[in-house]
């Protein structure tokens, strides 16, 4: 219910200039945030679009109930919504009465290409950097290598300003090549410590038994494969 009530807070917000006419963030009933919306829709006029990014985020159908429901109660306007996600499947799970009144059209966009993401990257170069600091091979790099990873933006994004910060720690005059490679290493690891991270203890342990058993064979010159009895041994030496 509080989520419910923040996220029709949040959007009625939008419409409030003054800071001080806001809704705040707890302290109204549901019904009363829903009636201010209403009537903000409604002084405002002609068709408003909400647009949701990862609506499948969304806990419940009470939200959505709500918005899909306000039409039915305008008179001098008309609320269109937009629901972005990575989830095809998101609608199939909605409560029916939330799907009989969305009446939704399905719209697929494919993942960006390498062109695409080179516009994105120099958009954003225009407003962060100093295009002169930048060697011709770091955009399209940065966007080869994240349309590798089915087309994401955000992956390009980061492997940008990650070069940036690595060539600025580096006092280097220009981001190169050589700082997207690092770029790339040092996601790929935080990728890797974050999954480690949050492992449960038991898959931590077992972890700690094949990187000990691994240590010991380099030790000792050992070669062969790591099997299930070196990782239970060393298990029993880590409790």
């Amino acid at each position: 219910m509080i989520l419910n009530i923040a996220f029709l807070q949040n959007i009625a917000n939008h419409f409030i200039d003054n800071w001080s006419e806001r809704i705040p963030f707890t302290g109204w009933p549901t019904d009363e945030v829903y009636t201010k919306l209403k009537q903000m829709i409604e002084a405002q006029g002609g068709v408003t679009v909400i647009i949701l990014d990862e609506v499948d985020k969304l806990k419940g159908d009470e939200a959505l109930y709500n918005l899909t429901r306000i039409n039915s109660e305008l008179e001098k306007a008309k609320v269109s919504i937009v629901g972005l996600s990575n989830d095809l499947k998101f609608t199939d799970f909605l409560d029916p009465r939330v799907k009989s009144s969305l009446g939704e059209e399905n719209m697929i966009f494919p993942p960006y290409d390498a062109g695409e993401l080179q516009d994105i990257l120099k958009q954003r170069i225009e407003i962060a950097l100093k295009p002169e600091i930048i060697d011709q091979e770091v955009i399209p790099l940065c966007s080869a290598l994240a349309a590798q990873e089915h087309g994401d933006a955000r992956r390009a994004l980061d492997l940008l300003r990650i070069s940036a910060e690595i060539a600025e720690r580096a006092k280097s005059p220009r981001i190169t090549k050589k700082h997207v490679h690092l770029a790339q290493n040092k996601i790929e690891i935080d990728r890797i410590l974050e999954v480690v991270r949050t492992l449960p203890t038991q898959s931590k342990l077992i972890l700690l038994a094949i990187f000990l058993e691994e240590k010991h064979k380099k030790k000792t010159e050992t070669t062969g494969a790591i099997t299930t009895g070196d990782v239970y041994r060393n298990l029993q030496g880590s409790l």
